[in-house]
């Protein structure tokens, strides 16, 4: 049985590659306003806060915005973007869909998308390199998964 500070290890673990995993979705310009729409849209897994760092996100892309408001750094509003996302999406519902996405556009597939104005991504030599980065990292994520769900203890059942 696994005690409360391996728990804790395990968890935050998974939540350091739930984190690289979002930064190497988010590494590539071109989805990351349609990844932000996609979760301003699902009220029920995001806050405010999520919220406006897709706008502030949005903004700082764009240069749009108030003038006079403070200027934020591009990277460290990349990385409170990333943190709030994965922390919204425990679960890996949205990694799930947009990996999902992104393999269906490889194989020619634009139909059913959550990010349909991504299609165009696929002419783009540099998406083959992202989408390659991407696998890895949810690749390893979902081994870390599993690997954590297979030690955690369901009551009532045997272990083994």
């Amino acid at each position: 049985m696994m005690h409360r500070s391996g728990q804790s290890s395990e968890t935050s673990r998974l939540v350091r590659l739930r984190r690289l995993c979002w930064a190497a979705v988010l590494s590539y310009e071109p989805l990351v306003a349609e990844i932000c729409q996609l979760a301003v849209e699902d009220r029920r897994r995001t806050n405010g806060a999520t919220r406006s760092l897709c706008e502030m996100y949005r903004q700082l892309r764009d240069g749009t915005g108030d003038p006079e408001a403070p200027r934020f750094d591009h990277e460290a509003a990349t990385a409170r973007l990333i943190a709030a996302i994965a922390e919204a999406d425990v679960d890996d519902l949205w990694l799930d869909r947009v990996l999902a996405d992104m393999v269906s556009l490889q194989a020619g597939i634009h139909d059913g998308l959550s990010l349909p104005a991504c299609s165009a991504c696929v002419r783009d030599p540099a998406f083959v390199a992202y989408l390659t980065s991407v696998r890895a990292a949810y690749f390893v994520l979902g081994i870390e998964r599993r690997r954590v769900e297979a030690m955690t203890p369901v009551p009532g059942l045997p272990r083994g």
